[in-house]
């Protein structure tokens, strides 16, 4: 067989093996984020009568197979967010008021944040996710602020510019080199006397 067709077939290989472990991955992803239990009856929004389980086991498959940024959009998207009307206390830190939405049978329901937590997958106590999604977006953006993972700047990059504008106002690159050669012709001192 040629190297040429053989170089294809390994890349369509690869390409299956790719392909088969991102399935794998959202697999394992949609198992460790299954549709956890929701708000209960006392819940004021009645958000278990608004969207059924059904309706949950959809929403979360069709979440997990997004990517990462789908899912951020979906999330910024399913979420309301206005600037904090009435406060209860004079020192509060609270800047926003948040509003939830799930697609129901008959178009989007307002849930509460622990059901539309738990739909996703996520625990109820823990909302670091759809935080880190919405304070990373303006109040008035449509698309999800930018995800600045493994983008900071190096800590030990030198800035060189700096190096070479020293060295050029100095003048440094006339300067003689120091070697044995240059000092190996006797120097005379002022200071010798002769005999």
């Amino acid at each position: 067989m040629p190297a040429v067709a053989s170089s294809v077939v390994g890349n369509k290989n690869r390409k299956r093996k790719r392909c088969a472990e991102r399935k794998e991955q959202t697999a394992a992803q949609q198992k460790k984020h299954c549709v956890k239990p929701g708000c209960n009856l006392s819940c004021k929004k009645k958000c278990i009568t608004k969207i059924s389980e059904e309706q949950r086991q959809q929403i979360n498959s069709e979440f997990w197979s997004m990517s990462h940024y789908e899912r951020r959009c979906f999330m910024l998207h399913a979420t309301k967010r206005k600037m904090a009307s009435r406060k209860t206390t004079t020192d509060s830190r609270r800047k926003h008021s948040y509003f939830y939405f799930l697609n129901g049978t008959d178009g989007m329901k307002a849930v509460c944040k622990t059901f539309f937590l738990t739909t996703l997958g996520f625990q109820k106590n823990n909302d670091t996710v759809l935080q880190n999604c919405l304070k990373s977006t303006a109040l008035d953006s449509i698309k999800p602020g930018e995800d600045r993972r493994g983008k900071a700047p190096s800590s030990t990059k030198i800035d060189r510019s700096v190096l070479t504008e020293h060295i050029e106002n100095k003048g440094y690159y006339g300067v003689q080199g120091h070697s044995r050669s240059s000092r190996s012709a006797p120097i005379e001192s002022p200071y010798a006397t002769s005999y």
